[in-house]
């Protein structure tokens, strides 16, 4: 259904009118859904009329308000937009690129030495990686990659801290996530139109 073109439900008791109608509101006036709920939230924080709603209102109607913000996020979640889709990878590969792996693969190599938030970082990428939709054709290079950022996490856990295991992780770790980064660009530079003769192929630090 054309989000569009939807017709304003009617005010339910207690609700606002002009709240009702700023959830028929096209997605793409917002740049995420949970950005459009959150400058609701805090417009209408001091409201008079939510605080009669969530204070003084009946459990029903509460239920009723929260229903329609849910389904008016998964309206726009649910839309098919390519543009949005490559934002949010663009977004996934910035932090795979600046999460400093050559730095934590050459500490423990060279070094012989643990930095302070490495497991920290392993986490936190293993995370984008799982929660980004990610095209097709490198879903299954993006789970390797995963359970690689999983493997260094585990080797550098506090209680049970194997050096050289996480030494030979974040080898992995660096050399998969620049392999990964490549390809993932190469796509990204293609649906840009960009030839592979403009394109670069820098290897982050």
């Amino acid at each position: 259904m054309d989000l569009d073109s939807r017709v304003a439900p009617a005010e339910p008791p207690g609700l606002p009118s002009h709240l009702i109608l700023r959830q028929t509101a096209p997605c793409n006036e917002f740049a995420h859904p949970s950005v459009w709920l959150f400058g609701v939230l805090q417009e209408e924080r001091d409201s008079k009329h939510l605080k009669r709603l969530f204070h003084k209102a009946s459990l029903p109607v509460a239920i009723l308000v929260l229903a329609s913000l849910a389904l008016s996020l998964a309206a726009c979640t649910s839309a098919d937009d390519p543009n949005e889709s490559n934002a949010a990878i663009i977004s996934a590969m910035d932090i795979l690129d600046k999460a400093g792996l050559h730095v934590i693969d050459d500490s423990l190599n060279k070094e012989g030495k643990v930095p302070a938030d490495a497991r920290t970082k392993a986490l936190h990428l293993q995370t984008v990686v799982l929660l980004t939709k990610w095209p097709k054709e490198f879903s299954g290079q993006a789970k390797t990659l995963a359970k690689i950022f999983g493997d260094l996490a585990k080797s550098l856990d506090g209680d049970s801290q194997d050096v050289k295991k996480a030494g030979e992780d974040a080898k992995k770790a660096h050399d998969a996530a620049h392999d990964f980064s490549r390809d993932v660009w190469a796509h990204l530079q293609s649906e840009a139109g960009i030839t592979s003769a403009d394109a670069t192929d820098d290897h982050g630090k």
